[in-house]
């Protein structure tokens, strides 16, 4: 977890975030690109995250997992990824958020 002034590693997101991180929702709006989920669906969010992830991020500091990322993510286990983290808990804001875009 960053400390005040710190950003996440992972994500490069500073803190104050909103915590929580077990959580579902209802979609509210998506753009034309997304094709898996609709407007009015109910969903539950998978709260962990790792280098796979780390395209949701351009600015990250672990930017290079894009191109190579761990072995365990390249194995498809990722909650065991060497830089695993979780929405909420210090890689991006978590579910006492009003809403969030994932």
């Amino acid at each position: 977890m960053p400390r005040d002034g710190e950003t996440n590693p992972l994500s490069g997101k500073p803190l104050p975030q909103p915590l929580g991180h077990e959580f579902s929702g209802i979609i509210l709006d998506v753009s034309k690109k997304v094709t898996q989920v609709k407007k009015g669906d109910h969903v539950v969010v998978d709260a962990s995250l790792g280098c796979h992830d780390t395209h949701r991020w351009p600015n990250s500091k672990l930017s290079h997992c894009d191109s190579k990322p761990c072995g365990a993510c390249r194995k498809g286990i990722y909650n065991c990824c060497e830089y695993n983290g979780f929405t909420g808990l210090g890689v991006v804001g978590g579910a006492f958020a009003e809403s969030c875009c994932w």
